[in-house]
């Protein structure tokens, strides 16, 4: 769904870009690799389609307006999630979100787990 999202707002008009945008939200430590290689490319990424008749073609998208890293900046997620201009909030959990071991159920090794499961680490939960 994401994708699509992103793919909608590269395809609109110059007059829509200028009232529509995404602010990217980052909540997990391996969220800082987007974070780093949006924020090199100026928010802009190529989206690559493959199609087996009419072959590939790639274009640059340029709907991503801001990128924010919660843990380093939970007053700016806050204000932008608050912000009378954000007019569509949109989640998307992976399956990295839920935690889980390889038989599906809540992998009690992973270091973020044992964080939040921890006494007071529902304080300052990292998953």
């Amino acid at each position: 769904q994401e994708e699509a999202e992103l793919e909608l707002m590269g395809e609109a008009t110059p007059e829509a870009a200028v009232r529509w945008g995404i602010c990217g939200v980052g909540l997990m430590p391996w969220d800082t690799k987007l974070r780093d290689a949006l924020c090199s490319q100026d928010h802009l990424y190529t989206l690559l389609t493959r199609d087996s008749i009419t072959g590939d073609s790639a274009r640059v998208i340029g709907s991503i307006m801001d990128y924010v890293f919660i843990p380093d900046d939970p007053v700016t997620g806050l204000d932008r999630l608050a912000d009378p201009s954000t007019a569509i909030v949109s989640l998307t959990v992976t399956e990295k979100g839920y935690c889980l071991d390889s038989q599906g159920n809540l992998d009690l090794a992973n270091a973020l787990v044992q964080h939040d499961l921890a006494p007071g680490g529902l304080d300052a939960p990292q998953t």
